[in-house]
C-alpha cells in the first residue's frame, strides 16, 4: 500500500508570474517582508496587512487580493528555554492552517538566514509523501526565497527532502511496512551510494549473541535484523555512530497494550527512520566518510515463541537481564546495537535515537526530544 501523497512540494526560483497560485504565504519578519516584496506589482495592495501585522509575540492576518488568498505570518520573537530562536515550531504549526487550496506559493523572508533550514523542515513535515484517502485533493507547493538569490534554498532542499521520507516511512502502515522493508530501503541507500552494509537476520542473531534483539523480535512473522550501514571501509579514524530504534509495530508483546495505547505503534520505529533518512542525508551530501549507522529492526509482537515476563536473557554485551515488562523492549534493542557499536565500530561518539518511552511526553512535551 506504498500510496503516493496528492501533495508536492516544489523548491522553485522566485517566480515573477504569480497568476496561477490561489493563495500566497508569506512567512517572515515584518522588516524583510517591507525590505524583500516592495518591488512586488501586489505590494501595494498588501501593505496595508504588512503594517498591520503585530510582531512581539507573533501575528498572522489574511486577506484577499484580486480574489487569491494572500496570508502573512510573522513568528513570535519570544523563545522558552525548550523552544528555539526560529520558532520552527509555531511556523509548523500554522502552515497546517494555510495549506488548503491547489495551488500554493510559500514565500519566506527570515530575519535571519540560520531561521531558513529549521522553518523549511518544519513546513516539510506537513506535506507527507504518504496517503492512502480514497479522495484526495492534487495540491502543488512552491516554496521560494523572496529574493533573487536562491542559493541559500538550494541547500536547505535535501534537509527537507529527508525529513519527508523519514516521515514516508513512519507514516505507512505496518501491515505494508516492515522488516523486509525496512531492510531493502537501507540496502538501496547502500547501493546508490556505495556504502558498505551487514545485516544480521533471524536465528543468526541468536547464535551470535544478540539476546535484546532476538527476543522481542522472534515472534513475529517477520524475523528482526540488526543492519549496520558504513559510509566507508576505508581508514581508522573513530566513527560517529547513530543507533536507531526500529520497533515496526509495538503490541506492548505479552504485557499487552490496551487498545487506546497500541493505536500509533507504528511509530515505534520512527528513531530507526530519523537516523537511516540522515544518514542518506550525509551520503549525499559527502559527509558519510566517518559515519555508521545501526538500525534495530523487530515487531513486538505475541505469539508462542513470544518471551516472557520473568524470562532472564543475555544481550549483546554479556550482561543479563531479567525481564520485568516485555513492553520495555526498546532498551532491549538498542542494548545490542549500542554494544555492536562499542565492539566493533570504533566509535568516537554513539548517539541512539529512540521512541522509547511516555515519560519522555511528560518531561518534554510533542514538540521537543528529549536528550539525555
Amino acid at each position: 500500500m506504498s500510496k503516493s501523497s496528492n501533495q508536492t512540494m516544489r523548491f522553485i526560483e522566485f517566480p515573477k508570474n504569480r497568476d496561477a497560485y490561489q493563495s500566497i504565504c508569506v512567512i517572515g519578519s515584518k522588516e524583510q517582508m517591507q525590505a524583500q516584496l516592495a518591488h512586488l506589482s501586489e505590494y501595494p495592495q498588501w501593505q496595508a496587512m504588512i503594517e498591520a501585522l503585530q510582531t512581539s509575540r507573533g501575528d498572522s492576518l489574511q486577506g484577499y487580493v484580486d480574489g487569491k488568498k494572500v496570508f502573512f505570518y510573522v513568528p513570535p520573537k519570544e523563545a522558552s528555554r525548550n523552544l528555539s530562536p526560529s520558532r520552527s515550531d509555531a511556523v509548523g504549526d500554522w502552515i497546517k492552517k494555510a495549506l488548503g487550496d491547489s495551488q500554493i506559493l510559500i514565500l519566506l523572508c527570515p530575519s535571519e538566514m540560520a531561521f531558513l533550514q529549521p522553518w523549511v523542515c518544519a513546513i516539510a513535515k506537513n506535506i507527507p509523501l504518504f496517503s492512502a484517502k480514497t479522495k484526495a485533493k492534487k495540491t502543488m507547493i512552491d516554496i521560494s526565497l523572496a529574493t533573487e538569490d536562491q542559493s541559500a534554498l538550494k541547500e536547505v532542499k535535501a534537509w527537507a527532502e529527508q525529513v519527508q521520507k523519514a516521515a514516508f516511512w513512519v507514516d505507512q502502515p505496518p501491515e505494508s511496512f516492515n522488516v523486509d522493508q525496512m531492510v531493502q530501503a537501507a540496502q538501496e541507500i547502500a547501493k546508490q551510494y556505495k556504502c558498505e552494509i551487514e545485516v544480521i537476520r533471524g536465528e543468526e542473531l541468536e547464535q551470535k549473541g544478540f539476546g535484546g534483539l532476538w527476543n522481542v523480535g522472534k515472534a513475529a512473522t517477520q524475523a528482526p535484523a540488526l543492519v549496520v550501514l558504513k559510509g566507508s571501509s576505508k581508514g581508522k579514524s573513530p566513527n560517529q555512530v547513530w543507533v536507531g530504534k526500529g520497533i515496526m509495530f509495538d503490541t506492548g508483546g505479552l504485557s499487552l497494550k490496551e487498545k487506546t495505547s497500541m493505536v500509533g505503534m507504528k511509530n515505534d520505529m520512527g528513531g530507526a527512520a530519523a537516523v537511516l533518512s540522515a544518514f542518506e542525508l550525509a551520503c549525499r551530501r559527502k559527509k558519510q566518510k566517518h559515519l555508521c549507522v545501526v538500525l534495530c529492526l523487530a515487531e513486538n509482537a505475541i505469539g508462542p515463541k513470544a518471551f516472557r515476563n520473568d524470562d532472564i536473557i543475555e544481550l549483546y554485551s554479556n550482561r543479563t537481564i531479567e525481564i520485568n515488562n516485555t513492553d520495555a523492549e526498546g532498551r532491549l534493542v538498542l542494548g545490542d546495537g549500542v554494544a555492536y557499536a562499542v565492539k566493533h565500530l570504533n566509535p568516537s561518539r554513539i548517539v541512539d535515537m529512540a521512541t522509547l518511552t511516555g515519560a519522555q511526553l511528560v518531561a518534554t512535551g510533542k514538540k521537543h526530544a528529549a536528550i539525555l
